[in-house]
């Protein structure tokens, strides 16, 4: 069941044997990183969740620019919680607009964060999975 006051996943982190500055570090720098990748996928209109459709035309055939120009856009954000962070629409006026587009309610389905049993594409798992190895071997590099 998709909670419809939410627009947000929760992804889990392996913390396992970190201090905790390391796991504040791995949750900043992990939610800081998918956020900028769920940007980058959008400004592309595409999705950054693997297999999730991203219908890029609005109902009159037109380009749909709501991720370049609008509110929504600046309001996909990240939180920490106990095992990981959150990436979500967090700000009440824009969840219902988050929602609609990311299920496809009241409007073509532009899935831009993962439903239950979902996940993000590889590119991004992939990019996370770099992060926290740097995180446990002591380097402090860049994320991108």
């Amino acid at each position: 069941m998709v909670d419809e006051t939410k627009v947000i996943t929760n992804y889990k982190l392996d913390l396992k044997g970190l201090t905790k500055e390391e796991k504040d570090t791995a949750k900043e720098r992990v939610g800081s990183y998918i956020t900028s990748k769920i940007i980058k996928f959008l400004g592309n209109s595409s999705s950054p969740v693997q297999g999730a459709p991203f219908k890029v035309l609005k109902a009159d055939k037109t380009v749909s620019r709501l991720f370049k120009t609008g509110s929504l856009w600046s309001n996909i954000e990240h939180g920490q919680y106990r095992d990981g962070v959150q990436i979500g629409v967090f700000d009440p006026d824009d969840i219902p607009k988050g929602f609609n587009h990311n299920v496809g309610d009241t409007l073509p389905t532009r899935r831009f964060i993962p439903l239950k049993g979902e996940k993000f594409k590889p590119s991004i798992i992939n990019g996370v999975n770099a992060i926290m190895k740097r995180i446990r071997s002591g380097d402090s590099g860049d994320d991108d």
